[in-house]
């Protein structure tokens, strides 16, 4: 977002990233679990939850890029992410999330939030603008998700329809990929990701 305004989210993300203290970081998440629970943004049958995991993919930027524009531009990109998915299109990202689950299964085994984060993704892609931190950043997320539990032939199928082409031209998609398929050979058991190595 431009200027200073920041949403609520935003802001909370940003005061998570600058805690030290493990007390006010999980006072945080609680925070940001109350504020965006009644919007059915992520998924909430699995025991670790999809939002802390956002804020150590965040903190995974912070790492990986020491700076903190990075992190910055990750943040104002949830922003407008979870913008975009308040917006009148709400209902179409619950039918793309709906299309991506196998009959039988259950529609909650997926944050319906990832389909506007790949969307979002896609339109920064066409103007290739903070890329490499956005697609690190959301690699790293999905991958987590699909640890923790969430459905990993869906997360498999959203990170596909990011490599339109086929042809894994953006390095970390084809990577993602590679180790969400290996999650789901070897269906939870331990695998060696690789998602954040550059």
């Amino acid at each position: 977002m431009a200027g200073n305004s920041r949403s609520l989210v935003a802001a909370l993300l940003q005061k998570r990233l600058a805690s030290s203290e493990r007390l006010a970081g999980r006072q945080i998440d609680t925070a940001l679990e109350k504020l965006v629970q009644r919007s059915n943004v992520f998924q909430s049958t699995t025991v670790i939850r999809p939002l802390q995991q956002m804020s150590l993919a965040l903190e995974d930027i912070l790492k990986d890029f020491e700076a903190s524009e990075s992190v910055d531009i990750v943040i104002d990109f949830v922003e407008e992410s979870f913008i975009r998915f308040m917006g009148p299109q709400q209902y179409s990202f619950y039918d793309e999330t709906a299309a991506l689950i196998a009959k039988g299964q259950s529609f909650e085994s997926i944050s319906c939030i990832l389909v506007v984060f790949v969307r979002q993704w896609e339109y920064k892609h066409k103007l290739q603008k903070d890329l490499a931190v956005i697609t690190t950043w959301l690699c790293s997320l999905l991958l987590r998700l699909v640890i923790i539990g969430e459905n990993p032939e869906a997360i498999l199928a959203l990170a596909a329809s990011m490599d339109r082409t086929g042809k894994g031209a953006v390095k970390e998609l084809a990577q993602l990929q590679e180790d969400i398929r290996c999650c789901i050979h070897f269906s939870g058991a331990s695998c060696s990701p690789s998602v954040r190595r550059r």
